[in-house]
């Protein structure tokens, strides 16, 4: 068995959320990047692709952006009866450096209707997570001798 499987498949758990598929429209529609989020404790790694939407003859290399839990203010799924996307809010703007249509720090990753529940899960299994990460770092600034 190759070492590479082997690697891939240690890394994976079954008591992580799902990965989620995404996309994101950029070039102001001329091109859109799709990928997958999944939350890995204590990241959330984002692997993606960019390709032209007019020719669809150019695309990236796969890229990885990986997004500590200590750089993350805020995970949210936002949906209406049309979209559903999920929001990433970081602490600083050089967390998301390197995503495609991040702006000020916030990264808007559409999320198709069949894969809502998985993201629901992400954004629960994180939301939770960064909750005990919070308490923990106050624990400790509380518990800090002077």
């Amino acid at each position: 068995m190759s070492q590479d499987i082997v690697k891939t498949t240690n890394e994976l758990s079954p008591l992580d959320p799902p990965s989620v598929p995404f996309w994101i429209e950029v070039y102001e529609g001329f091109g859109k990047t799709e990928g997958l989020i999944r939350f890995k404790y204590p990241n959330l790694i984002l692997e993606f692709s960019t390709r032209d939407d007019v020719i669809g003859f150019f695309k990236s290399d796969v890229k990885e952006v990986t997004l500590p839990l200590a750089s993350l203010a805020e995970i949210e799924l936002k949906s209406n009866a049309f979209r559903t996307k999920l929001v990433l809010r970081a602490n600083t703007l050089k967390s998301l450096e390197g995503m495609p249509g991040s702006k000020q720090g916030i990264a808007e990753l559409r999320v198709k209707r069949k894969h809502k529940g998985a993201a629901a899960s992400l954004v629960s299994s994180v939301s939770l997570r960064l909750s005990e990460f919070r308490l923990q770092q106050l624990d400790n600034e509380l518990n800090r001798p002077d």
